[in-house]
């Protein structure tokens, strides 16, 4: 099999690396990385938006080239804070996409090795916590607006939807990825009116918060599975979600929300670890070993 591997617009070191090592992957599996020529399938790095930049021009053109593509992008669990995502050395791997439900990850009815999820979780420094919480407000997680992994929804008028159908509530926070001037003004003055308390979300904050916390809202963000990690029940409100599957699903019952046993989240994180993938294993083939498998299905 022939692939092209798309640095356009790639400039963190590390993720050129992440390229590299994954190109020698590609080889020591016998396959070629060629730079001319028509590919049987692409490899590019990160999400893609509908911008006028040549990193996201290229990307759209292999999605749409109608080839297989495998898509790199930041874990899914374990990951660092924002500012050191370039010396990240493990990477979510998916084919033809990067959210759940739109990538495919792993084969039908696959049966998932568990000793995969304890050396992620050495390797990553994550503590799956068993007792579940039940004290301490709600907590909802916004996303970037704009943000590729909500696709499109406008995520000022998710949170206000979610004002609204919380007025009963009282003990609620909304926790902001960046300063609250990148959202809708209107919309943060009405969640100041009705009782919300601001968080500036910091990775140094994020463990005490969930697990501080008796349930949290997201909508695609990684928030939602840190929760159920940390021990937190919570809603996801899009598919695209990984968290989607073992996320409770009622509105009406916020009281007393839906929490997965530790045999599930074991087998749910056990299937997880499976969709990244550390560096050393781009190099050594076995990642591209897996998601070409995934091209023969």
């Amino acid at each position: 099999m022939k692939l092209q591997i798309i640095y356009t617009g790639i400039d963190h070191p590390n993720h050129i690396k992440a390229l590299d090592l994954f190109a020698e992957g590609i080889k020591a599996n016998g396959d070629e990385v060629i730079t001319q020529g028509s590919p049987d399938a692409y490899v590019i790095f990160g999400s893609w938006k509908d911008r006028d930049q040549p990193h996201h021009n290229a990307k759209r053109a292999v999605v749409n080239s109608g080839k297989p593509f495998v898509c790199i992008e930041t874990p899914i669990f374990g990951r660092k804070p924002v500012q050191n995502h370039i010396s990240d050395d493990c990477f979510r791997v998916g084919l033809n996409g990067f959210l759940n439900y739109r990538g495919k990850f792993v084969p039908d009815g696959f049966q998932p090795d568990a000793n995969r999820l304890g050396m992620m979780c050495e390797r990553l420094d994550v503590e799956i916590v068993e007792k579940q919480n039940k004290k301490g407000p709600i907590v909802l997680a916004l996303q970037l607006p704009g943000d590729a992994s909500l696709e499109g929804q406008d995520i000022n008028k998710w949170f206000a939807d979610w004002i609204e159908k919380m007025l009963i509530i009282e003990d609620k926070v909304v926790r902001f990825p960046q300063l609250p001037r990148e959202y809708d003004r209107s919309v943060l003055d009405r969640a100041c009116d009705t009782g919300w308390k601001l968080q500036q979300g910091d990775y140094r904050s994020l463990q005490s918060t969930l697990r501080g916390s008796r349930l949290t809202i997201s909508y695609s963000s990684g928030f939602g599975t840190d929760s159920i990690i940390a021990g937190t029940p919570a809603i996801v409100d899009s598919e695209a979600s990984f968290a989607y599957d073992v996320a409770h699903k009622d509105i009406m019952n916020l009281h007393n929300p839906f929490f997965p046993s530790t045999e599930d989240r074991i087998r749910w994180l056990s299937r997880l670890a499976y969709h990244q993938w550390f560096m050393d294993e781009f190099e050594s083939g076995e990642c591209w070993k897996h998601i070409k498998a995934l091209m023969d299905e």
